[in-house]
């Protein structure tokens, strides 16, 4: 028998792949379109995207335009497909740390890719001529402005560690919303073990039968 085809899902295929042909051909007169009218030009084929898009945010409005001429699915419904909440119940634990203490291991960890080679990783891939999304990423693109002679490379290392902190806070920000989470303070501790133990105690102390359960069953580590 011959191998059987496997079907491509909505996760496989027209959301992330679309080709280089399709982009070098459209990608021009689409993002004049998306600026101009960012937030209704997907409408006519995807009302629900067009409604969710700003119309400043010509990114997210180019990928619904993409993604509608390639005609097999909507952003809407793909969106949808992949976000359906699963059924299952989760317990949600979160870690934080005091801000300042945070920021300070952020500085610390910039520090340590530089010295691990991050401007040499940055400048091979400015030599492959890359498109522009992969130099978007923190880190990436300061460096690339310093081997572009726009910034100095002390001001992109500030710049990374700065933007890094800002994405930080921004991450604290949209998981305070989470619904249902437990949160446990790890300030002052750094060994995993110990954290990994605080974690353990807190499920004990809130699942007390279950984890009993687990116990008696040598399902825990």
């Amino acid at each position: 028998m011959g191998k059987r085809r496997r079907r491509r899902g909505a996760k496989g295929g027209d959301m992330n792949r679309l080709s280089d042909p399709w982009r070098r051909l459209f990608g021009a007169v689409l993002l004049a379109a998306a600026a101009a009218f960012a937030g209704s030009v997907p409408s006519a084929r995807d009302a629900l995207a067009a409604e969710k898009i700003g119309r400043n945010d010509t990114r997210r409005a180019l990928r619904a335009i993409e993604v509608c001429l390639r005609g097999r699915h909507r952003m809407s419904s793909l969106q949808e497909n992949l976000t359906r909440p699963l059924p299952y119940e989760f317990i949600k634990i979160g870690l934080t740390r005091e801000r300042r203490e945070l920021y300070r291991i952020i500085d610390g960890r910039v520090d340590a890719m530089i010295a691990a080679g991050l401007l040499e990783e940055v400048e091979r891939i400015l030599k492959m001529g890359p498109d522009r999304t992969p130099l978007q990423a923190i880190g990436y693109k300061e460096v690339a402005r310093y081997f572009r002679g726009e910034i100095t490379r002390e001001e992109a290392v500030r710049l990374v560690k700065r933007n890094s902190r800002r994405y930080a806070k921004r991450q604290f920000t949209w998981f305070r919303k989470e619904e249902e989470v437990t949160w446990i303070d790890v300030t002052g501790v750094f060994n995993n073990e110990k954290i990994f133990g605080m974690i353990k105690a807190c499920l004990a102390r809130l699942y007390p039968e279950e984890w009993s359960e687990c116990e008696k069953k040598a399902l825990l580590p």
